[in-house]
């Protein structure tokens, strides 16, 4: 199976002391053109609660802090799964912006 097409691309980011991962991610995705939606925690008593609820993806994506991507493949059979980058280099390793001109 192969990679027809990839969906709903988004970017999870939360204000910490330093926020360099998060402002680079943000800019490696505007830097490759791939259209995203950006959600911003930026008071840090959201952070624990909002990984606890997406830890109980069927994804089981065992994030402990930002930044994060999660985006949804869509394969030839039309199997969907969730995908999830954690942390810059994850990110900025990817083929997302590959993906992303499916």
């Amino acid at each position: 199976m192969s990679i027809m097409k990839i969906k709903d691309i988004y970017l999870c980011t939360g204000l910490v002391q330093d926020n360099n991962e998060n402002r680079l991610s943000y800019d490696w995705l505007k830097n490759n053109n791939i259209d995203f939606t950006h959600l911003a925690y930026w008071h840090p008593d959201q952070h624990a609660e909002c990984l606890a609820n997406l830890n109980t993806w069927p994804a089981n994506p065992q994030l402990t802090t930002f930044p994060f991507i999660h985006y949804t493949e869509i394969d030839s059979d039309y199997n969907q799964t969730v995908v999830f980058l954690k942390g810059y280099e994850e990110i900025s390793n990817s083929n997302l912006a590959e993906l992303s001109k499916l």
